[in-house]
């Protein structure tokens, strides 16, 4: 069966020629034995045959996608593909398992570098753990994780990072230590995890947020703005520059609402304030701030905030929705009184990725494509010993890792999904897609060139909002709404 999975056979690969049975009738006849093979064997090769369709290789770049890839610079995310599509090729064969089992001789014969090959092992071992974990047989998954952890490695290379990660998180799944995120803390390590200046995915994702609202506030002389589980309030500075700088239309007033749930969270809130208030009276700007705490959005109301009439509002939510998709009543309850509010703008940063299926083996399939595409930005653009990408990597991103394959049911809190999920529930409400202009998205665009690592990250449009990838995985979604 000719699989187009990852736009590359590890075959066709290295120049690998390998020749089919002239006829026609008896090759069609073992590409159904094969794929009945792959169907009862291996759920694990399904769900990774199952994205072929929308999953290109990244690191291709021809128009025709036939360039060849640089086996000695292979992104952490090409390796895992080989490995998926190497996992698939032998889950079709009757001596796959045993095949796996001799894979260190079996990939001499092609011309990968030491490490390569190592980590290209690695991911298969990892796959081969998954696949016996869904099958609940877990003494095998356990000796295939032994294998795992031979040489993956949390200050290894990016391939042997995710890969520890999720070898102790499938650990985890095994002796059902399922682990438990509060909201409040899963919110503030998805932010966390963004914010590296070295990055360019954070710059692009708030400067893209940025531009949309100054696009859409460009009469606006007193602005309200409704900052969803606030945190260190950094773009709001910059925000109020811009809007005080305009030549015809210079703003009078600036209020924030900091709307949260979690009571602990009020000296931080105090402290955003305390910020935010100083830089404003550096501009001579007349400022306002008022914390909202709630104990749950359902009991969210209209009243509480406190809006005067020739005040435009803006909301702007970052990875906040995502945390409520457990508790749909407060997220419905959000929306209905938001759309009360009528805001101008709504922004809505989120992860751009399908976390939230049930069945496990899909969603762990769909978390090491994801994650394994972060921790290679993270690769590209810091140094390995960066305090601040081993933080990130240890606590931030290892939580939500942890949450995805070894919790279920209620403690399963990171539960993203994609722009279209999102688009289709806001329409419930009345929700209308705002696009950035043309001339906001060249400017966005042209941040890219400011990064030495710039050319990895691609800018682009989903309909009217803008998603941010990195070596062609979609990362985060940028969209602007308002209510009709």
């Amino acid at each position: 069966m000719a699989n187009q999975f990852f736009a590359f056979s590890p075959y066709d690969f290295y120049g690998i020629q390998i020749e089919h049975s002239p006829p026609l009738e008896k090759e069609e006849n073992e590409e159904i034995k094969t794929e009945k093979r792959v169907t009862e064997n291996s759920q694990l090769a399904q769900h990774l045959q199952s994205r072929q369709n929308t999953t290109k290789n990244p690191s291709d770049n021809s128009a025709e996608g036939e360039a060849k890839l640089d086996i000695q610079r292979l992104s952490a995310e090409d390796i895992i593909r080989l490995a998926g599509e190497t996992y698939i090729h032998l889950s079709s064969q009757k001596n796959g398992a045993q095949f796996v089992m001799n894979y260190p001789s079996d990939f001499a014969m092609f011309d990968f570098s030491t490490e390569v090959t190592h980590d290209v092992q690695l991911a298969l071992s990892l796959l081969s753990a998954a696949e016996k974990v869904g099958k609940q047989q877990f003494e095998q998954a356990r000796r295939w994780l032994d294998i795992c952890n031979r040489t993956s490695s949390d200050t290894g290379n990016a391939v042997q990072r995710v890969v520890f990660y999720f070898v102790e998180a499938l650990r985890g799944r095994i002796d059902q230590k399922r682990h438990f995120s509060s909201l409040e803390s899963l919110n503030q390590q998805l932010t966390t995890s963004f914010h590296h200046k070295e990055v360019p995915i954070t710059q692009i994702m708030l400067f893209t947020a940025m531009q949309s609202m100054i696009q859409n506030l460009e009469s606006a002389k007193k602005v309200h703005l409704i900052d969803i589980e606030i945190r260190c309030g950094a773009l709001w500075p910059i925000l109020m520059q811009a809007l005080k700088a305009r030549p015809n239309c210079p703003i009078e007033l600036f209020k924030v609402t900091a709307l949260g749930l979690n009571k602990n969270g009020r000296e931080k809130m105090e402290e955003t304030s305390e910020m935010l208030s100083t830089f404003a009276n550096s501009l001579n700007l007349p400022f306002s701030y008022q914390v909202l705490i709630v104990p749950d959005m359902e009991e969210l109301k209209e009243k509480l905030f406190d809006i005067e009439d020739n005040e435009t509002v803006v909301v702007f939510s970052s990875l906040v929705l995502t945390t409520m998709l457990t508790r749909t009543k407060s997220l419905e309850s959000l929306l209905r009184v938001l759309r009360k509010l009528n805001p101008d703008i709504m922004v809505v940063i989120e992860v751009e990725a399908n976390l939230n299926s049930r069945d496990f083996v899909n969603r762990f399939i769909e978390a090491l494509f994801y994650y394994t595409a972060y921790f290679d930005a993270l690769e590209t653009c810091l140094e390995r010993d960066n305090q601040n990408r081993m933080i990130t990597e240890s606590l931030h991103l290892q939580e939500g890792i942890r949450n995805i394959v070894a919790s279920e049911g209620d403690k399963r809190v990171v539960r993203h999904v994609k722009l279209d999920v999102w688009r289709a529930f806001f329409a419930r409400f009345g929700m209308v897609e705002i696009e950035l202009t043309e001339q906001s998205f060249s400017q966005v665009k042209s941040i890219l060139k400011k990064f030495v690592c710039g050319d990895f990250c691609s800018v682009n449009k989903n309909v009217k909002s803008v998603v941010v990838g990195w070596k062609g995985t979609p990362i985060v979604s940028i969209s602007s709404w308002k209510f009709s």
